[in-house]
Parts: structure tokens; C-alpha cells; sequence
């Protein structure tokens, strides 16, 4: 159990030190916006301590992620995600392909490839309000109805 508590102070240690210097961010700037002392902060990226869930959750919003990002193994600056491994889900009977191109969630965001057969159709649900979507048409003729509104694009 010490060993596993060992991990996650240095995994805490090395993502705090890594997401504030990626943000341009020194001790002292972090620890305003977290609303904590400096020392706190120095405390942490040292990998001493046991924090409080208080003080991990005020330098996660400062930092704009969750708590889980913090104390997780660190991601890869790179990753290489190969055809073969993109998840892809048949919508709508088969007509549609629906392949999603962002491993990693993302809270809000989904980025997808839709492929169609011709005179397919996909169907979908209304989002929250205030959500954007934007699609685009690379090969062939799409038609997006949304309400009363229709939208038409068509390529080569």
C-alpha cells in the first residue's frame, strides 16, 4: 500500500510541475489561482506530503482539469493512434460509419468521421443548448436537417 501511495505522490508531483510549466505558469501564480500558499505548491511538486482533497481540488480547477488528471499516469506528448484501432460504430442499420478519431475523452468534445452509403440517412438527438457542431463534407452530397432548417453541401 506505501508503494502505491509512493506512485501516485510522484505521478501528483511530476503532473502538477508538467501542466504548470506547460501553462507558463511559476509556483507562486498557480498557488494564487488555486487560492493556496506557494508552499503547498512546492509541497506537492516535491511529492511530500498527503494533501487534502481541498487543496487537490482547488489546484485542479486552476489548472482546468480533474482531480482523476492529476494524480494519473502521465499522457504522452505523442501518440500514435493506428486505422485498426480507431473504435468505429454502424449506425442506422449499417448505413452509417461512424468512426471516432479522439482516443483520449475529452469532457465536451467528440470529434468523428461519418461515412455514409449513397442515399443513406443518420439520425441523431438534440444537443444541450449552446452546443456547436460543425461537419464537413468531403466527397459526395449531404443534406443536414435540423428543426425547420436545411442545409445542403456537395463535392465533386
Amino acid at each position: 500500500m506505501g508503494n502505491e501511495l509512493g506512485a501516485v505522490s510522484r505521478r501528483l508531483a511530476q503532473n502538477i510541475a508538467t501542466l504548470r510549466k506547460r501553462r507558463g505558469m511559476s509556483q507562486d501564480a498557480l498557488a494564487q489561482l488555486a487560492r493556496i500558499p506557494r508552499s503547498t505548491i512546492t509541497h506537492l511538486e516535491s511529492g511530500g506530503g498527503n494533501p487534502s482533497l481541498g487543496n487537490l481540488t482547488r489546484v485542479a480547477a486552476a489548472l482546468q482539469i480533474s482531480i482523476e488528471e492529476l494524480i494519473a499516469e502521465p499522457r504522452s506528448d505523442v501518440k500514435l493512434v493506428k486505422a485498426a484501432d480507431v473504435r468505429a460504430v454502424k449506425r442506422s442499420q449499417g448505413a452509417a460509419l461512424v468512426l471516432k478519431l479522439l482516443p483520449d475523452p475529452i469532457p465536451g468534445m467528440e470529434i468523428d468521421r461519418m461515412e455514409l452509403v449513397p442515399g443513406g440517412r443518420l439520425g441523431g438527438i438534440p444537443h444541450v443548448s449552446g452546443t456547436k457542431e460543425y461537419l464537413t463534407c468531403i466527397q459526395g452530397e449531404l443534406t443536414v436537417h435540423i428543426g425547420a432548417t436545411v442545409c445542403a453541401a456537395q463535392l465533386g
